[in-house]
């Protein structure tokens, strides 16, 4: 005789649950605690610009940013291709949904890009520099 398996019921209800976005703090090169909220989005925006494209098999390739392809290159040339650079590296996190208003400065040896970034957990001013 085969063996019967009880019955289940599934209802047709589904509850959909909001995921809190919660990691640990890092300040410099120590974790000091947690975070959540927008200075989640602030820490993966820092550190998806710090990490390079393809350079450490802990991230997959969607993670990081290709800033390496732009050395060597002229200002003019950086100029016009840091912003996709960003928005690409950036707008690879689901959880970032534009990146605007870009400005850059340039001195002798860097250039300062600002940018806003607008995200599911509000929006916010940053900048990064590349040397030149």
């Amino acid at each position: 005789m085969i063996p019967q398996a009880p019955s289940v019921s599934i209802g047709n209800e589904v509850e959909e649950v909001e995921l809190v976005s919660r990691t640990y703090k890092l300040t410099g090169d120590r974790i000091t605690g947690f975070i959540s909220g927008l200075d989640t989005i602030k820490q993966a925006v820092f550190k998806i610009l710090q990490t390079e494209r393809y350079q450490n098999v802990i991230y997959n390739f969607n993670y990081g940013s290709e800033f390496l392809n732009l050395l060597g290159k002229s200002k003019d040339y950086v100029k016009n291709d840091v912003k996709r650079v960003i928005t690409e590296a950036l707008t690879a996190d689901i959880r970032i949904t534009s990146i605007s208003d870009f400005s850059i400065e340039e001195n002798e040896n860097e250039m300062l890009i600002k940018f806003k970034v607008a995200s599911t957990e509000g929006e916010f001013i940053t900048s990064t520099t590349l040397p030149i």
